[in-house]
Formats: C-alpha cells, sequence, structure tokens
C-alpha cells in the first residue's frame, strides 16, 4: 500500500499501528486441525533470531483461523490476525501442532512439503481491508493464490498436474 501525501501516510501509518487494517492470509497446514474455526492468543517473544511463544515476556498476539478445506494430510485455512507480530501466524499454527507447510524454520517442511512441490512457506497474503485515509469509503484488495501455490494446493487435494504422473514425476 502506498500513500501519495504525506496526510494519508501518517493516517494508514496510525491505522496499521492500532490494527485497524483487516488482513487476512490463506496457508496450507499439516494435519487435520480438529474444530472448523478456532483463535490462538499467546505472546510472542525473540530468541536470538527465532520468534517463539513467550508467555513471561512476549508482547500479545492474536490469531484467528478458520478451515475452508479439510485434506487427506493437511488443512487449507484463512488466517486473520488481530495483531502484526513477527512470523505471528507461522508461530502460532506451529505452536498448536500445525506448521504451515514448506516452513522449515517452523516444523513445516520435510517430506510432506517436498511432495507438494513447496519450497517456500504456503502462506499468501490475499486479502487487506481499510478505510480510505482521506474519503468515506472502503478500499478492498485481494490478490489470488500464485501458480506454485495453486500447483501445491491442488497436489494436496490428489489432483494430478501435468508435471505429475508417467510423463515427468517432480
Amino acid at each position: 500500500m502506498v500513500a501519495k501525501t504525506d496526510e494519508a501516510y501518517a493516517i494508514l501509518r496510525e491505522r496499521f499501528g492500532t490494527h485497524a487494517i483487516e488482513r487476512r492470509y490463506l496457508t496450507l497446514v499439516r494435519g487435520a486441525v480438529d474444530h472448523d474455526a478456532f483463535a490462538v492468543d499467546a505472546p510472542l517473544g525473540r530468541r536470538a533470531a527465532r520468534i517463539v511463544v513467550d508467555a513471561t515476556e512476549g508482547r500479545p498476539a492474536e490469531t484467528r483461523f478458520e478451515v475452508r478445506e479439510r485434506l487427506r494430510a493437511a488443512t487449507y485455512l484463512e488466517a486473520a490476525p488481530r495483531t502484526g507480530r513477527t512470523h505471528q501466524i507461522r508461530v502460532h499454527l506451529a505452536a498448536v501442532g500445525h506448521p504451515v507447510l514448506g516452513d522449515r524454520p517452523y516444523g513445516g517442511g520435510g517430506e510432506d512439503a517436498r511432495a507438494l512441490g513447496l519450497d517456500r512457506p504456503f502462506l499468501h497474503a490475499w486479502r487487506l481491508e481499510v478505510a480510505h485515509p482521506l474519503r468515506a469509503e472502503t478500499i478492498e484488495v485481494e490478490e489470488p493464490l500464485p501458480p506454485e501455490l495453486v500447483e501445491a494446493l491442488e497436489r494436496a487435494r490428489g489432483r494430478p498436474f501435468p508435471l505429475d504422473g508417467p510423463r515427468g514425476a517432480t
């Protein structure tokens, strides 16, 4: 997001700082999530270069999740962070035993991620909603999944791709 004026910039900066901007992410996580909707409210802190759940010295962090689709060995989720901490979604999901597939630092790497063709975390910022800083209107922006994540999701669903199967293995 880019502001065209200093006034708009100041307003948007304040809204980001107070978490008044609605952000939604799509993610594919390892395993079967038990509930259709759930929240993780766990403070986050830094241990060297790593972000961790830290109940004593961490800063408040809350993320809400909703299941979009249940797959054989994974769950496709929508995530809505209520705060904006570094690696918040990734750490919260790892803390509840469902790391983001392809996310090696937080436990989502391994053979299942490689089988889906993931060489990065399956985490995508897909929706942003904010009140315009100067006019009485809402700005909504959506960005579809990039092709490599669409392919990984289709593989997780068990649907073959041109690179799969006898003519070319991935």
